[in-house]
């Protein structure tokens, strides 16, 4: 009896839509979400209001109070108080974000992930529910603020990967997907939205332009999911479920607390050798 395969996927029925450009369309086919992991629609939001927040996020960028993530390589942060967060509430958006979960959507993370001439390095191939809480039924919708392509750094997605579900840990992805997929890096302009489930396998390559590249990063998940923020459309306006998901208020002895030590022993024992 000859060994499964590593990997397998119906790579031809997954290139075949793509090919077709069934994954791009003036709203979401959600059997093509469901099997790709991925949708982009075209002109959702008026190119006006992409305009509105994108000099938000210049005098945002241009101010002290600019929150940078000095450990993420792309990732800007603000709360819901700023006015970037106003998107939430506009008109377009919510026209899409009341087509999933049944119309009970909450927001799980609102941010900017945005590359430039300061920021050009590439993104390692990831998904993004190792790094969640709550559920893992979730997507995000990607906003462009610019035009994003593939020379300024755009995002790049394997269709399928989704399907594998949470892959046990988070971090840097091998490349495993069988070679003859398609993995495209969609250009797209102020207006359009890319959806993606949250746990499709993704990257984004080097921005060889230093131009702009700034995407919107708005995670969306069930109103009633614990892991909400704030209730963007639907559910309660307080949710029957909360918990705080601080580690050491939850775990007893996890891995990220046994790192913890094991890291301040290495730093107090090369500290010992230093002297």
């Amino acid at each position: 009896m000859s060994a499964l395969p590593r990997i397998r996927m119906p790579v031809e029925r997954l290139n075949a839509l793509l090919q077709a450009q069934r994954h791009i369309g003036p709203s979401v086919d959600f059997d093509v979400l469901k099997e790709l992991g991925f949708f982009i629609v075209r002109n959702a939001l008026p190119a006006e209001v992409c305009a509105r927040y994108k000099g938000e996020y210049d005098r945002y960028k241009a101010s002290k109070d600019f929150d940078r993530t000095p450990f993420h390589l792309t990732e800007v942060k603000f709360d819901l108080q700023h006015p970037l967060a106003g998107i939430l509430k506009e008109p377009a958006f919510l026209a899409l974000a009341t087509r999933f979960f049944g119309g009970d959507v909450g927001l799980y993370n609102i941010r900017i992930v945005k590359k430039d001439a300061t920021d050009v390095a590439p993104v390692f191939l990831h998904q993004d529910i190792g790094y969640h809480h709550g559920s893992f039924q979730r997507y995000s919708f990607f906003v462009p603020l610019t035009e994003c392509n593939q020379t300024n750094g755009g995002l790049t997605f394997f269709p399928g990967t989704h399907k594998f579900g949470f892959l046990g840990d988070a971090g840097g992805l091998h490349d495993v997907a069988p070679a003859e997929l398609l993995r495209p890096t969609p250009s797209v302009l102020p207006g359009d939205v890319i959806v993606m489930d949250s746990a499709l396998w993704h990257r984004s390559g080097p921005n060889e332009t230093q131009a702009e590249r700034v995407y919107y990063d708005l995670h969306i998940n069930h109103a009633d999911d614990p892991a909400s923020q704030y209730p963007i459309c639907g559910g309660r306006e307080v949710n029957d479920w909360s918990i705080s998901y601080d580690p050491d208020f939850l775990f007893e002895n996890s891995r990220t607390q046994r790192l913890r030590a094991l890291y301040k022993q290495l730093e107090a024992l090369q500290a010992q050798s230093a002297d």
